[in-house]
């Protein structure tokens, strides 16, 4: 049976202590790129702020032959927002390891299989107490709510139900809003027979063959005449036609409502080449 008793009886460190607590600059201290833990932002701010009112309860360890983090890497960084920077000293649990050593026990410090679970009967009782600072223990009321229901603490409780209320208050807000801002009825459906008949639109109008138009673009035609097409020979033949007419006879032809389109474009190139 080991003790921790010498041979002349005064007392010595068990055999498993292996760290030394040291003080060291920041900057000596580098993270390990390869540690497979990572936080959430949520998580990573109730670390900081249990840090910022508690302190720090535990060094970080801090191998000596690699300089680098073996476990405490989220407290670390918590206390350099903290700080404000990294000029700081802090005390380390300083160890002694090779770099495959490092790697095996970064894992056994993170390990959730190598670590105990909650008893959630006792930790029920615990959260139920009144003057447990929630902070300090790294928990907000919604988590207290999940574990003891209404049982929870009347701080607990109007916490939650403020949170409700808030909650509430922003959907209707944003319905508000979006009632008189952002209505959705901001599109216009255009339904045709056949693909056929959507293509000979969009062609017809010049505009994309997409399923889906810019409505600018439609209210762009509506401003301005749509652009006529007019077919080259056909238009050759009535120029020759046309040249040796009157601007009066020109303008009468529109009086045809089949040959509009095609007349006018044919008449105001012709007014143009006469400089009318």
């Amino acid at each position: 049976m080991t003790s921790d008793l010498g041979t002349t009886g005064e007392k010595r460190l068990h055999s498993a202590d292996r760290y030394e607590l040291i003080e060291i600059h920041r900057s000596q201290i580098v993270e390990a790129d390869y540690n497979p833990r990572y936080i959430t932002e949520d998580a990573r701010k109730r670390l900081k702020n249990a840090i910022a009112k508690v302190g720090l309860l535990a060094p970080i360890t801090w191998n000596r032959q690699t300089g680098r983090v073996v476990g405490g890497h989220q407290r670390l960084r918590a206390l350099d927002v903290i700080n404000g920077n990294h000029d700081y000293l802090l005390r380390v649990a300083a160890v002694d390891m090779d770099e495959e050593e490092e790697k095996a026990a970064n894992l056994l410090l993170n390990n959730p299989e190598a670590q105990g679970e909650w008893d959630l009967e006792k930790l029920g009782e615990m959260l139920k107490a009144p003057d447990l600072d929630l902070i300090i223990a790294g928990f907000d009321a919604s988590d207290v709510f999940k574990i003891v229901g209404d049982q929870a603490t009347d701080v607990v409780l109007t916490e939650i139900a403020d949170r409700v209320e808030a909650v509430k208050q922003a959907r209707e807000n944003t319905a508000k809003h979006n009632d008189t801002t952002h209505s959705s009825h901001w599109f216009l459906v255009a339904v045709f027979r056949d693909d056929d008949d959507r293509l000979a639109f969009t062609q017809r109008l010049g505009l994309p063959n997409n399923r889906y138009v810019d409505g600018r673009q439609l209210l762009a035609l509506i401003q301005a005449p749509p652009p006529v097409q007019v077919d080259n020979e056909i238009a050759d033949a009535e120029d020759d036609e046309l040249e040796n007419c009157s601007v009066e006879e020109l303008l009468e032809a529109l009086e045809n409502p089949e040959l509009e389109a095609d007349l006018r474009a044919i008449i105001e190139g012709e007014l143009e080449r006469r400089g009318v």
